[in-house]
C-alpha cells in the first residue's frame, strides 16, 4: 500500500510556488555581445515569451532554454527595448507583440513593479503608457499572443529567471508533450458492449477541445478517481483525489472544487506501431457503468490483440490498471517519473 501511494505521489505534478528575481541587468546597446539573457515568465501560469521568427506574433509557451525564449533588456530600466537571443526584437503590430528584424522598430518600453505581487514581480509597459503592461491575451496558458491591458491584472505580472531556470514540466506540458500526435489507428465500428449499461468510443480521447470533458471515460470509488484517455502511443491516466481542493479556509470564494491530483503515463515501447504504416487495427474504449470497469481493445498488423482494463478496489481505495497481449509479445510500458 505504501509503495502504491508513493508512485502516485511521484505520478503527481502540482503546480508549485513562482520564485520571484531580482531586477535584471540592462544592457547598453553598444554592449550586445556581453548582453544579459533571460527568460519572461508570467507569474500566474508559469509560461513564458518565445519568439516566434520575424514577423511573427510573440507567444507563450512552457520554459525552455531555447534561444527562442531568452531576451536582453537593452537600454535602462525607465526605456529599453527587448532583443531575442535570435537577434530579433519584440515590436508591435495591430494589437499583439510581434517579432521584428530591426531595432527601429522595437517597443520603447519601461519596467515597473507589479500592483499586485509586490517585490520580485514586475509588469512591462509602453514608455508612453505606463497604467497597461504585456498581458497574455484570453489568460494564461501556451498558445496565448501578448497585448496591453490594465497593470492591476493578475496575469500581467512576470518575472526574469536566468538560462539555466528551466522548471520541470507541469502536468499539462507533459501531457501536451505526448498526447497530441497519436498512433495510426482504426476504429472498432462493430463493437458492441457486454452488458448495457456501458460507454464506448472507437478511437481515443483527443482531437476536441477539451478531451477530458468531453471524451475521457471515469472511474472512481469515493476517495480517488481516475479520468481514462485510451492513448495508444501513451496511455493517460489522470487523477484526482477527495481530500485535494481549490480555496482555503480564508478564500471561500474559491473554495469547493476538486484539483487535479495529476496523471499517470504509460508509453509504448514495443516497437509495434507508428503514425504510417503500422496501423492498430480495431481500436475500442469502453467502460462498464454496472461493474465500474474501463477497457481499451485494439490489435497490431501481425494480429496480435491487446487488451486494457482498469478498476478501483474500494477497500483498498487505489487504482489498478491490467494490460496484456493475448499472446507472448514485446509490448511494455514505462512509467515516466
Amino acid at each position: 500500500m505504501n509503495k502504491i501511494l508513493s508512485l502516485l505521489a511521484l505520478a503527481a505534478t502540482g503546480s508549485s510556488a513562482m520564485a520571484q528575481s531580482p531586477v535584471p541587468t540592462f544592457t547598453a546597446q553598444d554592449k550586445l555581445d556581453a548582453a544579459s539573457y533571460y527568460h519572461i515568465r508570467f507569474k500566474n501560469g508559469g509560461v513564458e515569451l518565445v519568439d516566434k521568427g520575424v514577423n511573427a506574433k510573440i507567444s507563450t509557451n512552457y520554459g525552455n532554454d531555447a534561444s527562442a525564449h531568452l531576451f536582453a533588456l537593452i537600454g535602462t530600466r525607465q526605456h529599453f527595448v527587448l532583443r531575442s537571443k535570435n537577434g530579433n526584437y519584440i515590436g508591435f503590430q495591430g494589437d499583439r507583440l510581434t517579432s521584428v528584424k530591426e531595432a527601429t522598430q522595437a517597443l520603447q518600453l519601461t519596467l515597473l513593479n507589479s500592483p499586485v505581487f509586490g517585490e520580485g514581480y514586475y509588469v512591462i509597459s509602453r514608455v508612453d503608457d505606463q497604467k497597461n503592461s504585456f498581458n497574455p491575451h484570453g489568460g494564461t496558458g501556451v498558445g496565448k499572443q501578448i497585448g496591453f491591458w490594465e497593470n492591476a491584472d493578475a496575469n500581467n505580472s512576470l518575472y526574469f529567471p536566468l538560462p539555466e531556470d528551466v522548471p520541470t514540466p507541469t502536468y499539462s506540458a507533459y501531457r501536451d508533450k505526448f498526447t497530441k500526435n497519436e498512433y495510426a489507428y482504426k476504429g472498432n465500428n462493430s463493437f458492441r458492449p457486454e452488458r448495457p449499461l456501458t460507454l464506448w468510443y472507437t478511437k481515443p480521447a483527443m482531437g476536441v477541445s477539451n478531451p477530458w470533458m468531453e471524451y475521457s471515460l471515469p472511474l472512481g470509488n469515493g476517495h480517488l478517481g481516475a479520468s481514462l484517455f485510451g492513448g495508444l502511443q501513451v496511455d493517460q491516466i489522470q487523477l484526482n483525489e477527495k481530500t485535494i481542493w481549490t480555496g482555503t479556509p480564508t478564500d471561500m470564494g474559491g473554495y469547493g472544487g476538486y484539483r487535479n491530483l495529476g496523471g499517470i503515463f504509460v508509453h509504448d515501447l514495443s516497437g509495434n506501431f507508428d503514425k504510417t504504416t503500422k496501423r492498430a487495427n480495431g481500436y475500442s474504449r469502453f467502460l462498464d457503468i454496472e461493474r465500474g470497469l474501463g477497457g481499451v481493445d485494439f490489435s497490431d498488423s501481425q494480429g496480435t490483440k491487446y487488451e486494457r482494463r482498469y478498476f478501483l478496489l474500494p477497500p483498498m481505495t487505489w487504482w489498478l490498471p491490467t494490460t496484456r497481449p493475448r499472446v507472448t509479445t514485446n509490448f511494455t510500458f514505462a512509467l515516466p517519473w
